[in-house]
């Protein structure tokens, strides 16, 4: 069984890139040698394996790769740790711990390659663990090229072989591979010279490269192709991929996604029953419901706690993520020739997982963009992360050049984006025209940055998390910015409010303040627009009757109920006919019929069957006051 997986295994990895570069060390011994050479087999080749495959089971190649790649994650933490402080000795003996169980069980799954090549490895760290050598930055690089090699084939594994969403079972009846080559051969489209001689000089896969030679014809290598996957008839297994981190007990993610759904779905027939018109009536009439009023009490209860337990569950760590983050400021600093700290706190943080991996492109780019626009030759970058209220915040700071104020100005009206008068506007402002597609004030483009192409993709991410960016830079002295993101995106704390006969519900998040209007508080602009004036600051007003054209409402300011909003460095006050209080929206996905409302992020069932639109506040207010 596994002797024809890793035959076709091998044959796509002819796909595979080899490292661009192998680093040459001199003097370090056997060891070093066949973590070169292992590097080499593995960027080619997913590795060998013996034929005596009976005990080996789908699910015990699912928990070794997922287990190899949690061990090569503390391996790579590990050797990044001993760059700095080689004298450690428990970071040596962790890493050797983790390697030596990766190579034992890549033996007993037939894994050749994977495991000489930790065998290569363990070499090295046994002479390191012994004095013999010294570890310096060439080694650590060689170490974490074999690291990346090593993901490379786990992943090819996972992804070829198991699949992203279901494994394969072995057919019995599978008929034999046979290769490309040999099919070319025998339609007598070349000859076995022809395709010997591509497989001495092969550097991609064997077709392409008769294709490029002209020995045969696109065509024929299509219909060769097609012969050879009729070859291959695997079966379809409904058994899910192991993939869902947990210390003492894996669980399928699909799991956990479904259970947060159905306490979703708990919390909003929950409101159906307690706030029924029909028992409402009842209450009303005969006011002796004590013993049910305590029951939904306790129910709600329930509820709340199996709704925290249930978010806990898709909680993990930053740890990971940060870990990433020193492994890309250590190859960043290399290539740009500066010398860059990178210090890290509160990575004990947990982050909904769906979450940290659509934050990991912004935390990217914002870590380039330090390292090639602010540090000069030395600085250090500090990432953290820590609680605030229902968000969690991720600082990334930097002691560089900071924001230049005149530069993005100059750049921003060379471009169009600023009017006459930007000289007034607040730095805040100024500050987030760096997130405009294609803006950049870099005079060069180097391979880190400088294209334009990195902070656009910061903002929109973040805005698709529901979450804020906070800019503070000081000329000369170091910019930070601050990612402000939500525990959750399935349930959040909201107030319902309703216009004309329509609900609509705001995240508690972007609520500053409540407000009822007197005459003598409204402003009517130059340009017929109306403002309040709220403790000498001017808020803009937006009637959300006129934005969502509702066929009546309140119009008048004073005769409805303002909400102060904000959103990023915009605030404004958004006019209500009435608040209906303080609910815990599910968050649901819009209707087809209706999914291109403006404004409007998704809808909430309320407790007597109503729907309530999610308003989404950063949209509305961009929409009204760009």
């Amino acid at each position: 069984m596994l002797a024809d997986m890793i035959k076709r295994l091998n044959e796509a990895a002819s796909s595979y890139e080899e490292p661009k570069e192998i680093i040459e060390i001199p003097d370090w011994g056997d060891g070093l040698d066949s973590i070169l050479s292992g590097i080499k087999r593995l960027g080619s080749t997913p590795g060998g394996t013996e034929k005596n495959t009976e005990l080996i089971s789908e699910e015990i190649l699912v928990n070794f790769i997922s287990e190899s790649n949690d061990l090569l994650n503390k391996v790579e933490k590990d050797f990044l740790g001993l760059e700095k402080n080689p004298e450690v000795t428990e970071l040596l003996d962790d890493a050797f711990r983790c390697i030596h169980t990766i190579k034992g069980n890549a033996g007993f799954l037939g894994q050749t390659e994977l495991e000489k090549t930790c065998m290569g490895m363990e070499s090295i760290l046994d002479s390191v663990r012994s004095r013999e050598k010294k570890v310096n930055g060439k080694s650590i690089s060689v170490l974490l090229n074999t690291i990346d090699s090593m993901r490379r084939v786990l992943d090819f594994m996972q992804n070829e072989e198991i699949g992203t969403e279901k494994t394969k079972q072995v057919n019995e009846t599978e008929k034999e591979y046979v290769p490309v080559g040999e099919i070319l051969v025998e339609m007598g489209e070349t000859t076995t010279e022809v395709v010997e001689h591509a497989l001495d000089m092969q550097d991609k896969k064997i077709g392409e490269i008769l294709v490029a030679e002209g020995a045969v014809s696109e065509h024929a290598l299509n219909k060769a192709l097609q012969s050879q996957n009729k070859t291959i008839s695997p079966a379809q297994s409904t058994m899910p991929v192991h993939t869902a981190d947990r210390k003492n007990i894996r669980v399928d993610m699909w799991k956990l996604d479904k259970l947060f759904d159905l306490v979703g779905e708990m919390i909003t027939a929950e409101a159906m029953i307690i706030h029924n018109p029909e028992l409402e009536r009842r209450q009303m009439k005969e006011r002796k419901m004590e013993n049910f009023n305590r029951a939904t009490g306790y129910l709600g209860k329930i509820t709340r706690e199996m709704q925290e337990i249930t978010m806990t569950m898709r909680m993990v760590p930053l740890e990971g993520l940060f870990n990433k983050m020193k492994r890309l400021v250590r190859d960043l600093s290399g290539k740009s020739g500066k010398n860059v700290n990178l210090v890290v706190s509160g990575q004990e943080t947990e982050m909904d997982r769906n979450v940290i991996e659509k934050v990991s492109d912004p935390l990217i780019h914002i870590i380039r963009n330090s390292i090639d626009h602010g540090i000069k030759e030395a600085g250090s970058i500090h990432l953290s992360a820590r609680y605030e209220g229902n968000e969690i915040w991720i600082l990334i700071k930097d002691d560089g050049a900071g924001l230049s104020r005149s530069k993005i100005l100059a750049k921003a009206q060379e471009q169009g984006l600023l009017k006459a008068d930007a000289e007034s506007l607040p730095d805040s402002d100024i500050w987030q025209l760096i997130f405009k597609p294609g803006f950049s004030t870099a005079d060069k483009v180097s391979e880190i940055s400088g294209r334009g192409v990195g902070m656009d993709v910061v903002k929109k991410n973040i805005e698709e998390l529901k979450g804020k960016i906070e800019i503070k830079s000081i000329l000369t002295e170091g910019t930070e910015i601050i990612l402000k993101i939500p525990l959750t995106l399935a349930i959040m704390d909201g107030i319902t409010v309703k216009v004309d006969d329509i609900l609509y519900a705001i995240t508690l998040n972007d609520i500053l303040e409540f407000h009822k209007a007197s005459a003598g508080q409204v402003i009517r602009t130059d340009n017929h627009r109306e403002v309040l004036k709220l403790r000498k600051e001017i808020i803009p007003v937006i009637k959300l009757k006129e934005f969502f054209k509702t066929n009546s409402g309140k119009t008048e300011i004073p005769d409805g109920i303002l909400i102060i909003s904000r959103a990023g460095n915009r605030k404004a006050a958004l006019l209500v006919d009435e608040i209906i209080g303080y609910q815990q929206i599910v968050v649901k996905a819009l209707p087809q019929y209706i999914s291109n409302m403006r404004a409007i992020s998704g809808c909430s069932i309320m407790g007597n069957g109503e729907v309530s639109l999610i308003i989404d506040t950063g949209s509305l207010l961009k929409y009204e006051l760009e």
